[in-house]
């Protein structure tokens, strides 16, 4: 099914790098879109390592174009030229969606963002979609608070006046942690430090890491999730299971992200600064943007335990 001219319009203006040339056509048998073309014209100039957005074809219907569909990189164009000579020339562009289970593997905490902006737009798209995670009683106990553009640097301003550190409202872990808990936390730590060449006995060297936490990691973006006090521990896992639901998603659209739970010893700071009424504790940050792949610091893969530790069939 082809959509019209008006129709193409808003197909090009869903893409976060429409292409003038994209004037027509979805096409609904390869997940994509074409690129049409004028005779004489040159083939589609398209930048294939940036053309991330298409619209999704099970919303498209009687002429209307939907939303847009998030997806990964472009993996092959092919000339689909059929028409006779002064004809309209096709190039179906098909791209490498993301499987749930792609994503998970490929999620991981980033230390090192680049320096690339993110859209204030993707960051809401984000947060909707994300917000469809599941909460007890669909309490949907989160409050968010974003930080980006120009509110970054004046964050950074900010916290700079501030006293470097509170006392946290919770314990990010518990006193005396036992096995193996213990060890999966230490060899995280060790391994982490081993990819920047930072031994255990450099204690400056580590507390300049830690406080890259400050920073971000230098990602350009960042949310903060707060949550009502009167709310107990099951709604605490409601908030876990919307942050990674918010992650997975930032993994399908090309995007890098982590957590951090340093910010609950900035949390006077931070209420400050976004304002955020008494009734609300912070949880924790998270740091959002664009990995930086020549960073050792992000070669780091965490280990994970045996099913057999962890599980058992009853």
């Amino acid at each position: 099914m082809n959509t019209d001219h008006a129709d193409a319009a808003r197909v090009s203006h869903t893409l976060h790098h429409p292409h003038p040339l994209l004037t027509r056509a979805v096409d609904h048998e390869v997940v994509g879109v074409r690129a049409c073309v004028r005779p004489g014209d040159e083939s589609p100039a398209l930048d294939l390592g940036v053309l991330t957005g298409l619209v999704n074809p099970r919303r498209i219907g009687g002429g209307e174009v939907a939303q847009t569909m998030r997806c990964g990189p472009i993996e092959h164009v092919s000339d689909c030229r059929t028409g006779s000579p002064g004809s309209t020339d096709e190039f179906a562009i098909r791209v490498a969606t993301m499987n749930v289970v792609d994503a998970v593997y490929k999620r991981k905490s980033i230390r090192k963002f680049r320096p690339d902006p993110v859209s204030d737009d993707d960051l809401r798209t984000l947060l909707v979609d994300a917000a469809r995670a599941p909460s007890g009683g669909n309490v949907q106990p989160w409050r968010i608070y974003v930080v980006n553009g120009a509110s970054m640097p004046r964050l950074k301003e900010f916290l700079a006046t501030q006293p470097p550190l509170d006392a946290p409202e919770y314990e990010i872990y518990p006193a005396g942690l036992t096995e193996p808990y213990r060890t999966n936390r230490f060899a995280l730590g060790e391994q982490m430090y081993a990819t920047i060449g930072i031994p255990r006995e450099d204690k400056e060297g580590r507390r300049r890491q830690f406080a890259a936490n400050n920073d971000f990691f230098d990602a350009p973006a960042a949310l903060f999730c707060f949550v009502d006090r009167q709310m107990g521990s099951p709604q605490w896992s409601d908030l876990g299971m919307f942050l990674q639901t918010f992650m997975l998603l930032a993994v399908e659209r090309g995007m890098a992200t982590c957590p951090q739970e340093y910010w609950s010893v900035r949390h006077k700071a931070v209420g400050t600064f976004v304002n955020a009424p008494e009734n609300e504790m912070l949880f924790c940050g998270m740091a959002i943007g664009y990995a930086d792949d020549s960073a050792a610091i992000n070669t780091l893969e965490s280990e994970r335990m045996p099913l057999d530790q962890w599980a058992s069939f009853v």
